[in-house]
């Protein structure tokens, strides 16, 4: 009995040891492609991720976004005339797994957008950054599907013009906040990332 729990010892080791082998070139590789991604001069961030292991792909698909009716939003977005938009989607940024070192979180999201004169950089920064963020979790997915690039882009660039910036703030951010909960929805139904996929 004695050799008998002897073996059964040196089986749990053995197990235990592989076990934390894995886990530690998991670590490895995240801990990689994240000082690669520290490195990264300028450009989009998320473009980098071709290839990537399980261990990643685990810790990238990983997110807490909420679910919203897409109409609720856009009535939200209109009667609070953009404010609930830029507290909800602020906070979905803080949902999602940062990927790059200037992914926000949510108090950098939605705080960001107060500051006087740096507020004209985050109107374009944070939303297309949450499109890209989004994109990333579809393509995890197996999807090739993405944000609404072109429509934040577009609402951001009118909404620099004075007088003409109101319509865009009432009409196009309503269109792309409906969207972008779309896409956020859509994400939630997909269900957790696959470690298989390539």
């Amino acid at each position: 009995m004695y050799r008998d729990d002897q073996n059964a010892m040196a089986l749990r080791i053995d197990q235990l040891s592989k076990e934390n082998q894995a886990s530690q070139a998991m670590r490895d590789e995240i801990m990689e492609l994240r000082r690669a991604l520290s490195t990264q001069p300028t450009g989009n961030p998320y473009s980098q991720f071709t290839k990537i292991g399980p261990g990643e792909r685990a810790a990238l698909g990983n997110h807490s976004l909420e679910q919203f009716p897409v109409w609720a939003v856009g009535i939200l977005h209109f009667v609070t005339f953009g404010l609930f938009s830029l507290i909800w989607f602020g906070i979905q940024q803080g949902r999602l797994p940062r990927a790059a070192h200037n992914d926000p979180t949510t108090g950098t999201a939605i705080g960001f957008a107060f500051i006087p004169f740096y507020n004209f950089y985050w109107i374009f920064f944070s939303p297309l950054r949450l499109c890209e963020r989004l994109g990333l979790q579809f393509r995890l997915r197996g999807r090739q599907d993405g944000g609404p690039y072109g429509m934040c882009l577009a609402a951001a660039v009118v909404q620099m013009i004075p007088y003409v910036g109101i319509l865009s703030i009432l009409i196009l951010w309503t269109v792309a906040s409906c969207l972008l909960q779309h896409k956020i929805n859509k994400i939630i139904a997909l269900g957790d990332v696959s470690l298989d996929e390539k």
